[in-house]
């Protein structure tokens, strides 16, 4: 449930979500100041309640003028020129006097919900529920709109027929020669079956579209290690701990005194 005065319900009503709550932005800090009224009706002053709060850089003061009999509100700060939306200054001044909308002429069309639905003549075709930008085929879409639109006005009266049928007939004339190259995206175009070419590998290396090699890593690659026996891989090589052959190990070794498991001088 929206909250917060007349304004603010009205301005839910029109704005988006993004600019409603920059709205409630400019609101509340409207908190902050109180409405002098200096000529009755056209002249208001926006005044901090805490002057000695306010920096340096920012004024506590502003001048804010009522034309077209309310229809527009000018605030020396130049927020709605820059930005497009009433000022926290303008808002004071609008609550103090017991407005309960916006006027229509500070309302900016790009802020509102309504904004791609009120488009000009030649941007009709872009709004949001257009049915032909929903459809997978946008030509005979946007042509059937045409037609029935034609056919529409051309069944009014028998003369509004007969107009309609020039129409046609000339139209007809004019796309027989233009009409002959398809291009294969109308919907009551045949679709051709794309023919992969098979290629070996010698063509694969040259086809423009391959992804690119990786880059070469710093290091040793981590398949060139040495493989433990319990990877079912080659095993490593063992010596002999005596005379330090790999053909055997310490228990086949000649050169061990199976007595006294010691080294023998041979």
């Amino acid at each position: 449930m929206t909250v917060g005065g007349p304004l603010v319900v009205h301005a839910h009503k029109v704005y988006t979500l993004k600019v409603f709550a920059l709205f409630c932005d400019l609101k509340e800090e409207s908190e902050f100041y109180r409405a002098i009224e200096v000529v009755q009706g056209k002249h208001y002053v926006a005044e901090h309640y805490d002057l000695n709060r306010v920096q340096r850089w920012c004024k506590g003061k502003y001048e804010v003028e009522v034309v077209e009999r309310g229809g527009k509100y000018i605030c020396e700060c130049g927020l709605f020129e820059h930005f497009g939306l009433p000022c926290s200054h303008i808002l004071r001044v609008m609550i103090s006097t017991g407005v309960q909308q916006i006027p229509g002429d500070m309302i900016l069309q790009r802020w509102t919900k309504q904004a791609r639905h009120l488009l000009p003549e030649e941007l009709a075709q872009y709004k949001k529920d257009n049915p032909a930008l929903m459809a997978q085929t946008y030509k005979h879409s946007s042509l059937m709109l045409k037609a029935l639109h034609l056919v529409e006005m051309g069944d009014s009266n028998a003369e509004s027929h007969t107009i309609a049928m020039q129409i046609l007939d000339n139209g007809l004339e004019s796309l027989h020669e233009v009409a002959k190259k398809k291009d294969g995206l109308g919907l009551g175009h045949p679709q051709a079956e794309v023919q992969v070419p098979i290629l070996d590998g010698d063509q694969m290396d040259n086809f423009p579209e391959r992804a690119p090699k990786r880059k070469k890593e710093r290091g040793r690659p981590s398949n060139k290690r040495p493989k433990a026996g319990h990877e079912k891989l080659s095993r490593r090589p063992r010596f002999c701990s005596v005379c330090r052959s790999n053909k055997h190990t310490i228990q086949n070794c000649l050169a061990r005194d199976p007595a006294t498991k010691k080294a023998t001088n041979m």
